[in-house]
């Protein structure tokens, strides 16, 4: 390989390993540390965000042109928490990845790393890259998902450190994900509903991938742990927002545990019931409509699922301290 490259070295895998190296540069600007950065000066412009979804699960987004021939290197790093990752990379043009001792190219690929992995990315100078990296500790990646002792796919053995990484193209399914949250990183950040609405992609993309890359097996989010199991619930009434509540009985189904059970751990873990939680996510969103003029009373009613304005004016006084006519 014949080109220039300059090549920046991440040795450790959390998300926030970007940014510090930005920060160690004698030039970068405005840079914050709220969630979203943003340097043009190493670049032609790059945008970086940066989210923890849970203790132990990171997500780290990334669009920029790089302004001469790179090359990113992730390399392994000693530790006392082994960090696996989901490397999702898309390029305009054409981008190298190395891994397992291969070079390929491709326009986008996705890279499964487990802690004894090195894998480079290669883009070339004017390249506009999308790059969305899912980050776990060892313990929250056993709280994920099981793996059968007779699965010995390519992912399997990647997992159990038998193989170096694992690779594949970027399916369809995926792309409309990561397309929708990257949208949301980049321009709801203000919204009511952001955490909600990153915290449920980031599962859906790494349950996306998890299905895709285990076809053959009953592989996918298991969350076992009881606050995984209600981050779920609640990512669940946040997609029924603008609908009516599902249910006890859908929502426990979905979540894989008995009635009892998630209405006892939902109270425990967020103080309200599943129901009350859901109001108050509609009666937030019901505010926001209301202040913008966009729809009146009755109709938002209507469309928030109550058969009954009265009903939707409780829940808004309850919720607001104020009646609807009132914003």
């Amino acid at each position: 390989m014949q080109r220039n490259w300059r090549f920046i070295f991440f040795k450790k895998l959390e998300p926030k390993a970007y940014i510090n190296y930005l920060k160690k540069q004698e030039s970068y600007s405005n840079l914050s540390s709220e969630g979203h950065a943003y340097s043009n000066l190493h670049f032609t412009w790059s945008d970086i965000y940066y989210e923890q979804i849970n203790e132990g699960f990171w997500l780290f987004s990334m669009e920029t042109e790089e302004r001469r021939d790179t090359c990113y290197v992730f390399q392994p790093k000693k530790s006392m928490k082994n960090y696996y990752s989901i490397n999702y990379y898309h390029t305009t043009g054409k981008l190298g990845y190395e891994a397992n001792g291969y070079l390929n190219w491709t326009n986008k690929v996705v890279i499964f790393a487990n802690p004894d992995t090195t894998h480079k990315i290669y883009l070339r100078k004017g390249m506009i890259l999308k790059c969305c990296r899912l980050v776990f500790t060892q313990d929250y990646l056993d709280k994920l998902i099981d793996i059968p002792a007779e699965d010995v796919s390519d992912l399997a053995k990647t997992i159990r450190g038998i193989d170096a990484a694992y690779f594949r193209n970027i399916e369809e399914s995926e792309n409309i994900i990561l397309r929708r949250l990257h949208y949301i990183q980049k321009h709801e950040r203000k919204n009511f509903d952001y955490h909600l609405s990153v915290v449920k992609s980031a599962y859906e993309i790494t349950d996306t991938f998890f299905k895709l890359s285990f076809p053959k097996t009953s592989a996918g989010l298991s969350l076992r742990d009881n606050s995984d199991v209600m981050a779920r619930a609640a990512i669940l009434l946040e997609r029924h927002i603008q609908d009516k509540f599902p249910g006890i009985a859908a929502l426990a189904e979905d979540c894989h545990v008995s009635p009892t059970k998630l209405k006892s751990h939902f109270k425990k873990t967020y103080k309200v019931t599943p129901l009350e939680y859901f109001r108050r996510l509609q009666m937030v969103y019901a505010m926001d409509i209301l202040q913008k003029k966009e729809l009146k009373i009755k109709e938002l009613s209507l469309n928030l699922g109550f058969k009954k304005s009265s009903t939707f004016n409780f829940w808004f006084k309850k919720t607001t301290g104020k009646h609807p006519s009132e914003i």
